[in-house]
């Protein structure tokens, strides 16, 4: 197996269209990005594409590819797979198949994060009208304000202790997204504020009707401007059906918050080991 590299998006691209993912992961950015703190390796193996966390306690992703489960044991006998969406790990014979509920994504309606509608979005709504006092303004997530972002990361990591876990792979894999923006597949907003970037939020297609959310930060000084960013992006979004806002990785505060917008679904994904 070999390490990835940014040469390799071809290729992934290239099984990504052929068999459209499920899970946040598989995408050529989230894989590229996160290598700081987890590193990929990866092969084509039987007309699959054998994609593997090189880590401590290595995993294998689920295999892209024509014939998934025919892998699954090969593989397992490896090192475990992780992250396995749920129709596969139910065809995973003679395998132990283990829920993985922190790295469930949270699927949404594009429809409810854009309109906000009734009651049981009144509290988000609410938070909306407190942003608007501040008079923010869209601006398109270019390489031109990248360095702005990169600023409004560097005062939120600040504030908080990225020098470890999961906030430190996050702020690395912020920062090569910013750096190699202009060569992934990215779309993103950021909102000004006096004229100082205050928020941005980065993502992508991860099939023809789901778009994947990565990122998004703001300043929480100013009420409600998480909320402004997320339904302002969602906006953007009308040709696709859901969005994607990835996982709570079993984090109480942050399961709360992905629950408080009401998802449609889980894609929901286990571990499938010997």
């Amino acid at each position: 197996m070999r390490s990835l590299t940014l040469e390799d998006r071809e290729l992934f691209d290239r099984y990504f269209k052929r068999f459209p993912p499920e899970i946040s992961e598989l995408t050529f950015t989230n894989l590229f990005t996160w290598q700081k703190t987890r590193p990929i390796v990866f092969e084509e193996r039987q007309e699959h594409l054998i994609i593997k966390a090189d880590i401590d306690e290595p995993y294998f992703f689920a295999p892209v590819g024509p014939s998934t489960e025919s892998l699954l044991k090969e593989l397992a006998q490896e090192a475990p797979l992780s992250r396995v969406p749920e129709e596969l790990a139910k065809r995973a014979k003679g395998l132990n198949v283990i829920e993985e509920r922190q790295n469930w994504d949270y699927v949404y309606n594009q429809i409810d994060l854009a309109d906000l509608p009734g009651t049981k979005y009144m509290e988000k709504r609410n938070f909306i009208k407190s942003a608007f006092k501040h008079s923010p303004e869209f601006a398109e997530c270019t390489p031109e304000i990248v360095k702005e972002c990169l600023a409004l990361q560097e005062a939120w990591c600040n504030l908080r202790d990225c020098s470890s876990g999961t906030l430190l792979g996050e702020d690395q894999a912020i920062r090569e997204t910013f750096k190699h923006v202009s060569e992934l597949p990215i779309m993103g907003m950021a909102i000004k504020i006096n004229g100082k970037v205050e928020a941005f939020t980065l993502g992508e297609p991860l099939n023809e009707s789901t778009f994947v959310i990565h990122f998004e930060k703001a300043n929480g000084s100013y009420r409600g401007l998480y909320q402004f960013i997320n339904k302002a992006m969602a906006e953007k979004l009308s040709s696709y059906r859901w969005i994607n806002r990835e996982q709570d990785l079993g984090l109480e505060g942050l399961r709360k918050a992905k629950l408080s917008y009401h998802p449609d679904h889980f894609v929901k994904k286990f571990c499938v080991k010997l």
